[in-house]
């Protein structure tokens, strides 16, 4: 029995803490080179944590990123643009967001 089935026994499947789990699976995976064994987990982490926290959050944005790096690694690049485009462009708005304007 896997430690995400364990932990999904435990804390249900869709938990936050069962996504953070999960993620850390498809890292490993994209260290062993098992690239698509990384996605199949890195996208499910991303299903969890987007029906749990919506599609703008740190770490949604920390998922797709990983996401993308295994699509890099894979050399599929339009697919790793396309993903780090997004990535970019939630981390400027939560940028934007946290930007108070000079403080004196």
């Amino acid at each position: 029995q896997s430690a995400s089935q364990s932990m999904r026994k435990i804390a249900g499947k869709d938990n936050l803490e069962v996504a953070e789990i999960i993620q850390n699976i498809g890292v490993i995976y994209d260290d062993m080179g098992s690239y698509d064994e990384s996605l199949d987990s890195l996208y499910n982490c991303l299903r969890i944590r987007r029906l749990n926290l919506g599609n703008e959050n740190a770490d949604i944005c920390e998922t797709l990123s990983c996401i993308a790096t295994v699509f890099k690694k894979k050399k599929d690049i339009d697919k790793a643009l396309t993903i780090f485009r997004i990535v970019v462009q939630m981390k400027a708005k939560f940028l934007s967001l946290t930007n108070f304007g000079d403080c004196e």
